[in-house]
């Protein structure tokens, strides 16, 4: 027959790392891990192998337990400055280029490997294939 002993703790965080009432995930889910590991030591000192611990989350009603979680993002000015890059908008150019409709990659599917049949000049650097 195996006895059960069983308690309830509230462990509240405070200080610069809540102090706008949020609490990071990175910060928070290694300080409750680290709390399971110490009563896993306490028991292990205190008792050997005669007894084992576990801590649990307890739910505030049956079949499920809340966790509110924010997600923040804060874009820095250089990644604005990179964003509105002439390279980021040559690299947007260069896409439409090739991957967009009459792009190379259309026009080489549409002569499905073969050497174009003809040549003519529109003007100034522009071509016609057929």
């Amino acid at each position: 027959m195996e006895e059960m002993s069983k308690t309830d703790f509230k462990i509240s965080y405070g200080g610069p790392a809540v102090e706008n009432g949020t609490m990071d995930v990175s910060d928070l889910a290694p300080a409750l891990l680290a709390v399971g590991e110490i009563f896993r030591e306490i028991n292990k000192e205190l008792n050997g192998e005669r007894a084992e611990v576990k801590t649990n989350v307890v739910a505030v009603k049956e079949g499920c337990f809340d966790v509110i979680l924010g997600v923040d993002q804060t874009l820095i000015q250089q990644a604005i400055d990179f964003l509105n890059s002439e390279e980021v908008a040559a690299a947007l150019k260069l896409k439409a280029l090739l991957f967009g409709t009459g792009g190379l990659i259309w026009f080489y599917k549409r002569l499905r490997g073969r050497d174009p049949k003809n040549v003519e000049s529109l003007g100034k650097n522009r071509e016609l294939y057929t």
